[in-house]
């Protein structure tokens, strides 16, 4: 049969005016708490299996105030409901009463309504029919209101993502045919709406982002922080189509690795997503890196955020580590960071520090394959037994698909500065006067924006932009990338630093570029001195050049005035700072 293509708009509008109020009401809706109802079963378990004397026993377990409803319209809403309508007829007509449908969510016996109009009224007319919608928690009732409501009007009362959903949960216990699509596609429009399509490919950061791209981002976000309302994507098609336009909308709204372990914004909302919106970050393609040792240093982080590591199980973790593409990452990972990790986890699986749910037989593989030539490849894949030994995360530890290279070939540049103030105390603190012949100090920058100031992130590890004096050169300054171990991969333990210290990395091609203190022309600052730092060193130690920053002389007066300082670097400040760049080029 056929829906009518048009519907009387009278009759509509009468019915969806009809919602919570008296007029022609035949029936009552009460709302019921589930823990209220257990404990009624328990006392009535403690009395040798009597059953309750009263009828009213459960009234305490009901919130808020009853909702006067409609049977024909409940009838034909929800199935749920419909059944429950059936039972007085069914047992006027002699049906028996364990027979009545149960109304609550979990599984569980029939029950009798919560309440019965006094003796007089009961004298004078027949009670309504009492239906009983059953609630896990109070904060559930409004949105069990919302559902009921959609029986009338055919609409979805919700204010945000999280409300549509706990519609939705409620509509899905009701059996209310229509509410749950309904509910998809409120939040569906929550996410496209604001011009979501104009969420930035490149990860840029809500304060930089445009209007309609920040406001689309936040909706997304919503989205994966209402995880504890989801459906099963297993029982819900819309909402398992719902979600995959979901993951590709949050790794567009985060981009790539460097992005997010730049940025101060984007950082704090990776460490706030569930495990299960960092899983779409690491099984995308499309969430971009310069190597995968920067997101092994993600899931690193993420760990490392109050709580991520308590809630997640075992399996989780695995699940997670499983989604690294372990043989793309650089040499200085393969052989010294996974190693420590692994061997951090066989020790105290089940502590913070162990993370890393990767055994060291299992690095000692991937490092073996990762290094391995063309015809050693072969062989080793040849007998399946270094599959076998990564399973059931060969393919993903083992893959050669390389996630989308995020520096684009004019490279990505990452400002960082030094203010005269700070030139001016580090002079005194370091006190260069007094310093031996040839020893040098180095002043350290801030990145603008960046989670851990003065370091920018690039191959899983971290690399400052420094200018350096040397004591008896005060003709010029140098300017030198120094390279360290990520905070959140070290331990306090002794040894495990020493070992971290020693690790050796080649420097990815950048970069340095010192400004002219002058004003922009044409838009552009001018480059007073750029280099190409390369090479490599061990942790801790830097490349540059010592006199690619030339310095004035200081005057007798400027020395008097205490403005020595200022006159020295006068060539490179700007604004009261000293302007600096290191731009991170593709491999």
């Amino acid at each position: 049969m056929q829906r009518p293509s048009a519907y009387n708009a009278r009759v509509v509008e009468g019915i969806s005016s009809l919602f919570g109020q008296e007029a022609h009401a035949d029936c009552r809706i009460v709302f019921c708490l589930e823990h209220a109802e257990k404990e009624v079963n328990k006392a009535q378990a403690s009395t040798s299996g009597r059953k309750r004397e009263r009828e009213d026993d459960v009234d305490n377990s009901t919130v808020g105030e009853p909702l006067p409803a409609h049977s024909f319209v409940l009838r034909f809403a929800s199935d749920k409901l419909a059944a429950q309508l059936e039972w007085p007829t069914k047992t006027a007509n002699g049906a028996n009463e364990q027979e009545r449908p149960a109304a609550k969510k979990a599984k569980g016996k029939g029950r009798k309504a919560a309440a019965k109009p006094c003796a007089a009224e009961e004298q004078q007319r027949p009670s309504p029919p009492v239906v009983e919608v059953w609630l896990g928690s109070e904060a559930e009732l409004p949105a069990a209101r919302a559902a009921l409501q959609f029986a009338y009007t055919g609409r979805v009362e919700a204010g945000d993502i999280r409300e549509a959903l706990q519609v939705r949960r409620q509509a899905a216990y009701l059996q209310m045919e229509g509410c749950v699509e309904a509910c998809a596609a409120a939040v569906r429009e929550k996410l496209t709406a604001a011009g979501a399509e104009a969420v930035p490919a490149a990860g840029a950061a809500a304060a930089s982002a445009t209007a309609p791209a920040a406001a689309a981002a936040e909706a997304v976000l919503e989205l994966y922080r209402c995880t504890d309302v989801w459906p099963d994507p297993a029982d819900d098609a819309a909402f398992a189509a719902l979600l995959t336009e979901a993951k590709r909308r949050l790794v567009a709204h985060f981009g790539d690795a460097l992005a997010v372990l730049n940025d101060q914004t984007l950082y704090d909302q990776m460490r706030a997503l569930p495990a299960v919106g960092l899983e779409a970050l690491l099984e995308s393609d499309d969430f971009g890196t310069d190597s995968e040792s920067s997101v092994v240093l993600l899931l690193a982080e993420w760990m490392e955020a109050a709580d991520n590591f308590s809630r997640t199980d075992a399996a989780a973790r695995r699940r997670l580590c499983g989604l690294l593409r372990l043989a793309q990452c650089s040499k200085t990972y393969l052989a010294w960071v996974l190693p420590m990790l692994a061997a951090r986890h066989a020790r105290k699986p089940d502590d913070a520090a162990g993370w890393f749910a990767v055994s060291p037989v299992a690095v000692t593989c991937v490092s073996n394959f990762a290094a391995a030539t063309e015809e050693e490849t072969q062989a080793l894949t040849a007998s399946g037994h270094l599959v076998l030994l990564l399973q059931p995360h060969a393919d993903t530890w083992l893959s050669t698909k390389r996630r989308r290279q995020c520096l684009p070939a004019a490279g990505r540049t990452f400002d960082f500065n030094i203010s005269l103030t700070a030139l001016e105390q580090h002079e005194q603190e370091q006190k260069l006067a007094s310093m031996a012949p040839g020893s040098a100090c180095l002043i350290t920058s801030v990145v603008p924006g960046a989670p851990t100031s003065g370091r920018v992130v690039a191959l899983g590890l971290d690399w400052s932009g420094v200018l350096q004096r040397k004591k008896g050169q005060d003709a010029a300054a140098g300017c030198f990338a120094i390279v360290n171990m990520p905070r959140v991969l070290l331990l306090p333990g002794l040894d495990e630093v020493l070992v971290m210290s020693a690790a050796v990395t080649a420097f990815p091609r950048m970069r340095l570029t010192v400004y002219r203190g002058s004003a922009a022309r044409g838009g552009q600052r001018e480059k007073a001195w750029e280099g190409d730092p390369g090479g490599a060193l061990s942790m801790g130690m830097g490349r540059g050049h010592e006199r690619c920053l030339p310095l004035r002389p200081v005057s007798a007066s400027a020395q008097q005035s205490g403005g020595a300082v200022a006159a020295r670097w006068a060539a490179y400040l700007y604004g009261g700072q000293i302007r600096c760049a290191l731009t991170l080029l593709p491999p």
